[in-house]
């Protein structure tokens, strides 16, 4: 029996058009502060339609907006974490910060989800 493999077309340089920047809380005080927002890295990114996996992901958070971009992995100068906000640069998305709700790293990838809940 002979073993199927599935093509995945591969990332490159052409489709990692639009800018991002993954902010982290800088404050260390003891009350919690989300004004000192300080940029943790910066790539470009791909974004792309959700899946249904990641549709489902938004809805069981109720986010009133989202998306999923794909970055390319930097090895071990970025590793992305939940805790990390995302700001993308385009104009669809002016003064909107993203939360992260799911990341999905592979070889040379990173497949995030990204949701905005409440009033953002």
């Amino acid at each position: 029996m002979k073993p199927t493999f599935e093509w995945k077309k591969p990332l490159n340089n052409g489709r990692l058009k639009t800018p991002v920047h993954f902010l982290s809380n800088s404050y260390d005080g003891p009350e919690p502060s989300e004004d000192e927002l300080s940029e943790v890295f910066s790539t470009f990114c791909e974004i792309y339609n959700s899946s249904m996996k990641d549709i489902e992901i938004l809805n069981n958070i109720n986010a009133k907006f989202g998306m999923t971009i794909v970055i390319r992995n930097q090895s071990t100068a970025f590793i992305p974490t939940r805790d990390l906000q995302v700001k993308v640069d385009d104009y669809r998305y002016q003064n909107q910060t993203f939360n992260i709700y799911d990341i999905r790293p592979t070889d040379d990838k990173y497949t995030i989800v990204l949701g905005v809940v409440g009033d953002d």
